[in-house]
């Protein structure tokens, strides 16, 4: 074994989720599984944007770590670390060519998982820009993002019932009566549209003009 020489003056730190350490790391009995697992956090690190994730293939095709390791153990500590819960993987097909992707189990990669599975977010699996939007969505999602914020699974899914429910037309007005008030947020959009079937879109009343100032102050926060 080559001794270590030690740390250069200057280098950066991998952050590793304090969870894994007080909860998981423990539990781990199996090398390649932890290999794994901190080879996983060092790579994210390495990339910029909210969702982040890792090309399996990428990772089985760095020679250095498959020379230390093996890839049946690699193989091995990666189905470990998805069956603990530590990693998800989701497989996707990208040009023509099933695709495995690699998420933290967090709040963000579940979300993002689950954006992949509804359309509402397309890998692209070029690490520089990982994901895009999908602009084959129907407007009113994309009005809503430009607009309002964030298409989140959660608001995509209320987009989704809303549709079943009011016409697109007024979903598309009623953003832009929030963005009108500065009231950008889908409970303040949910309340004019609600607002218009129990009343009557066309009705304009002025208890209606009253109410306004207290729907923005109430929908403002979703």
């Amino acid at each position: 074994m080559k001794k270590f020489e030690g740390f250069p003056v200057h280098f950066n730190f991998t952050r590793v989720p304090s969870p894994f350490v007080t909860e998981i790391l423990p539990e781990i009995e199996h090398l390649g599984e932890l290999i794994i697992s901190l080879y996983y956090f060092w790579r994210i690190e390495q990339m910029e944007g909210d969702f982040r994730y890792v090309r399996k293939k990428d990772i089985f095709q760095d020679e250095k770590l498959i020379s230390k390791i093996g890839i049946e153990e690699l193989e091995i500590g990666l189905n470990k670390a998805v069956d603990r819960g530590t990693l998800l993987i989701c497989q996707i097909e990208i040009d023509g060519v099933i695709t495995d992707l690699i998420f933290v189990n967090t709040e963000r990669g579940k979300n993002a998982i689950t954006a992949i599975a509804d359309g509402l977010w397309t890998p692209t699996g070029d690490p520089e820009v990982p994901i895009s939007l999908d602009m084959d969505r129907p407007n009113i999602f994309r009005l809503y993002e430009e607009n309002i914020g964030p298409l989140t699974p959660l608001i995509g899914d209320a987009l989704k019932d809303a549709e079943k429910i009011f016409p697109s037309d007024w979903i598309m007005e009623a953003i832009g009566k929030s963005v009108e008030n500065n009231a950008r947020s889908w409970r303040y959009v949910l309340a004019i549209l609600e607002r218009w079937q129990e009343e009557g879109k066309n009705v304009q009343t002025q208890e209606n003009r009253r109410s306004s100032e207290k729907d923005r102050k109430k929908y403002t926060e979703w």
